[in-house]
């Protein structure tokens, strides 16, 4: 599947390397184009404020995603893993929309400039992101929360992909690196891992994603004690809550 400057998506016979559809209806350059999961639709985002999605077999529009109030590109677009949403990446922020009505269902602000890369976890419970602002994101798919900034890229971000296991992501910039960043864990992961500890066993990354005293004490080796698998950690002397 390719996306082109012509305002058209055209999809290739990866052997043979005939051309199989062309998808036409965007008004400006295309900037994504890619399957779903099932290979039945494709998504195209494009420079004319839209994302549409497409039936791959008749090559008919389906859905037409955009912000009337708003004229913002789309710069990325893609399906979570299940297909049921697509994130797309514009010139100001990142969007969630169901794949199925083509309703926005959030908008999740952070980047400070344009978002050239979207892409799910292989569970669809984390969405990344990558921007010209240098830096990538990880969010929460399901709440849109931030979950992590990661930084050190100094220049654009054009790429970004999961591992499979969905513990690592890789990222691409044009300052000519590529580099791959060990993911924070999900919060129930840590949970239920503090469940099968003492405290003595919690190393010092353990302690600062629990929001806890770098050095264990009596409240807190009593806290750790109490953890169990599948519960929700609540520290009301920080205000903060996991789970």
């Amino acid at each position: 599947m390719t996306g082109s400057d012509d305002r058209t998506a055209r999809e290739w016979d990866a052997r043979s390397g005939a051309q199989i559809m062309v998808f036409k209806g965007h008004k400006n350059r295309l900037s994504s184009a890619t399957f779903s999961p099932d290979g039945t639709r494709v998504v195209t985002g494009a420079w004319d404020n839209s994302a549409r999605v497409w039936d791959a077999r008749s090559g008919a529009q389906i859905l037409l995603l955009t912000v009337p109030t708003l004229a913002v590109a789309v710069t990325a677009a893609a399906f979570s893993p299940d297909g049921s949403r697509i994130a797309t990446g514009s010139l100001d922020l990142v969007r969630l929309w169901d794949a199925n009505s083509g309703t926005m269902v959030r908008s999740m602000p952070g980047h400070s400039s344009a978002i050239a890369a979207v892409a799910f976890s292989p569970d669809g419970s984390r969405l990344a992101s990558g921007s010209w602002d240098a830096t990538a994101r990880l969010w929460d798919a399901d709440n849109g929360a931030q979950i992590a900034i990661l930084r050190g890229h100094f220049g654009w971000v054009n790429t970004v992909a999961f591992s499979p296991d969905g513990t690592r992501l890789v990222t691409a910039s044009n300052d000519g690196t590529t580099r791959i960043w060990e993911l924070p864990p999900r919060c129930q992961e840590l949970i239920d891992s503090a469940g099968k500890r003492s405290s003595r066993q919690f190393s010092a990354l353990d302690r600062a994603h629990f929001f806890l005293d770098p050095e264990p004490s009596g409240w807190v080796d009593s806290l750790y004690a109490r953890i169990r698998p599948g519960m929700a950690l609540v520290l009301p002397q920080v205000g903060d809550r996991c789970g």
